[in-house]
C-alpha cells in the first residue's frame, strides 16, 4: 500500500473533512485538495476541495501533495500562443513516451486525444498545420530521442474514393514536411515511414504505429482496416491512434450497423487513452466553454471546472477524478457536487452543510456495508 493512501473497495462515496459537517478538527478522512497555481502552465487558480465521487474511482485516499492544473489560461483562445501550443504537443508526447515504456501494463493499444478548439474537427477553427506540428513533436520524441522506427499512417484516398476534409490530403502534407526535414534529419530520416492503414502499410522493422486522426466515412469505415492492421503488426507492438473517430457511421447500406459491431465495438473499448485533453461544453452548443477533461498517463482521468478570476482571465478548479474515461452523467454529476460544495462556502448556508454531511455519513457507511459483503 502506498504511502499516504487508503484502499477500499471502489464504491460510490463520499470522503471528506469532519470539518464539512461542523468539527473544528480533521477526521479520518479528508477532502482532496487541488492547487490550480503553477509557474508551468501560467495558470492562477485557487485552493479548493475536490470529491472524487465515481464509481471507477477509489474514494478512500488521502493525497497529500496538490494537483498542478495542466490546463493553460488561453486554451480555448484560436489562435492559441505558441508557447502554450507546444506544451500540449510535449505533454502529448511525453505521456506516450511513458505508456511505451510502460507496455507491460498499459498493453499495446494506445489512443492519444488532443482536442483543443484547432485540432477538433468538429469545429471551424480546426487548423491542419496544428495537427502536422503535433504529429511531428511525437514523431522526435519517438525516433530522435528514443531511436524508434515509427510508422506514420493514414487512410488511403484511392481505397476510400474521397476523405473527410479534416484529412483529406494529410498524406501529401506529411510526405512533403519529410522531404524537406531529410537534409537536417540525415540518417534519422530513414527512421520515419509514411503508409496507409492497413496491413499492407506493415513492416516486420517497425517499432511503432501512429495512425492520424482514422475516420469512418459513409459506406467505406476503415475501422476494419485499423483491425486488420494490427492483427498483421502481431499485437506487442505499440499501435497509437492520434485523435480518432471511430464510432459507428449510418449509411443507406447498412454496412456498419450489423455485421461484426460487437467485435468492432469491443476491440475499440480495448484502447487506452495514456494522453487525453478536451474542453467541455454545454449540451448541444460549443460555447461557452464549461471545463475540461485530461488526463496525462500514468495519472487518472480528472474534471476540471471553469471560472473566471476578478479580473475575468479563466481558471480551473478540479471536481474529480477517474480512472476510465468519465461518461456524461458521471461528469454531470462532478459538476453538480462541485455546486453544492461551493455552496458551504457561506457560513449562512446551514441547509447546505447539513445536506453534505449526511451524503457523507450514508455514503461511507454504505461504503463500508460493499466491503463486509465482498
Amino acid at each position: 500500500m502506498e504511502a499516504g493512501r487508503l484502499s477500499m473497495n471502489s464504491v460510490s462515496c463520499f470522503v471528506m473533512s469532519s470539518c464539512w459537517i461542523g468539527s473544528k478538527s480533521p477526521g479520518k478522512f479528508s477532502l482532496r485538495y487541488c492547487d490550480a497555481r503553477t509557474s508551468q502552465r501560467g495558470v492562477k487558480g485557487r485552493r479548493v476541495p475536490m470529491l472524487m465521487l465515481s464509481s471507477s474511482v477509489n474514494p478512500f485516499s488521502v493525497v497529500d501533495a496538490p494537483v498542478p492544473c495542466p490546463i493553460t489560461e488561453s486554451i480555448s483562445a484560436t489562435p492559441m500562443p505558441e508557447s502554450q501550443r507546444m506544451m500540449y504537443f510535449a505533454d502529448a508526447a511525453d505521456s506516450l513516451s511513458r505508456a511505451i515504456a510502460d507496455i507491460g501494463s498499459v498493453g499495446s493499444k494506445m489512443t492519444v486525444r488532443l482536442l483543443i478548439p484547432e485540432l477538433d474537427p468538429q469545429l471551424d477553427v480546426y487548423d491542419r498545420r496544428v495537427l502536422l506540428r503535433a504529429i511531428w513533436e511525437i514523431v522526435i520524441q519517438l525516433s530522435v530521442v528514443e531511436g524508434k522506427v515509427v510508422k506514420l499512417a493514414t487512410q488511403s484516398p484511392e481505397k476510400y474514393g474521397g476523405l473527410p476534409i479534416s484529412v483529406a490530403g494529410l498524406r501529401k502534407n506529411l510526405v512533403a514536411d519529410r522531404a524537406l526535414s531529410a537534409e537536417s534529419w540525415g540518417d534519422k530520416i530513414e527512421r520515419v515511414r509514411i503508409g496507409d492503414i492497413g496491413p499492407q502499410g506493415v513492416d516486420p522493422d517497425d517499432d511503432v504505429f501512429l495512425l492520424v486522426c482514422p475516420q469512418n466515412t459513409v459506406g467505406a469505415p476503415v475501422i476494419d482496416d485499423v483491425m486488420n492492421m494490427f492483427e498483421v503488426s502481431g499485437g506487442n507492438k505499440p499501435f497509437v491512434l492520434f485523435n480518432p473517430r471511430l464510432g459507428d457511421i449510418p449509411s443507406h447500406s447498412g454496412v456498419m450497423q450489423v455485421s461484426g459491431r460487437d467485435h468492432r465495438i469491443r476491440f475499440i473499448n480495448e484502447f487506452e487513452d495514456v494522453y487525453h485533453t478536451r474542453l467541455l461544453y454545454r449540451s448541444g452548443t460549443w460555447y461557452p466553454v464549461q471545463g475540461a477533461i485530461t488526463r496525462s498517463y500514468p495519472e487518472p482521468f480528472r474534471a476540471w471546472k471553469r471560472s473566471l478570476t476578478e479580473d475575468g482571465k479563466d481558471t480551473y478548479t478540479l471536481i474529480g477524478e477517474f480512472r476510465k474515461p468519465p461518461n456524461s452523467d458521471e461528469i454531470t454529476a462532478a459538476f453538480d457536487r462541485a455546486k453544492l460544495v461551493n455552496r458551504t462556502d457561506s457560513k449562512d448556508d446551514t441547509l447546505a452543510r447539513v445536506t453534505l454531511g449526511l451524503l457523507a455519513i450514508s455514503s461511507v457507511l454504505y461504503g463500508i456495508w460493499q466491503f463486509i459483503q465482498n
